[in-house]
């Protein structure tokens, strides 16, 4: 089964000059984190399920970059915006 990632409904966001400032509502609630350039635009293509080369795709031509170094680059942050609940996985 494929995972598909999607923001997490209890996030408040905010907007910043630069990218976007994220903290989650539910949960061990964190410390907010700020995701700035590529992942603002990374935060942005969450707002639909997607898989993790779904994402990288997009990016990828979005950036003029490589889908499978941007998937690579990617699932890093995908996890750890998963383990902060600010990302949940499509059921």
């Amino acid at each position: 089964m494929t995972r598909r990632w999607c923001q997490a409904p209890q996030v408040l966001t905010r907007r910043l000059p630069d990218g976007v400032m994220l903290c989650a509502t539910s949960g061990d609630a964190d410390e907010p984190i700020s995701l700035l350039g590529t992942g603002a635009a990374l935060w942005a293509e969450l707002d639909e399920p997607s898989t993790l080369d779904e994402l990288a795709a997009r990016l990828a031509e979005r950036f003029e970059a490589d889908p499978a170094q941007v998937a690579r680059d990617l699932e890093p942050t995908v996890r750890e915006l998963e383990v902060r609940h600010l990302v949940v996985v499509d059921p």
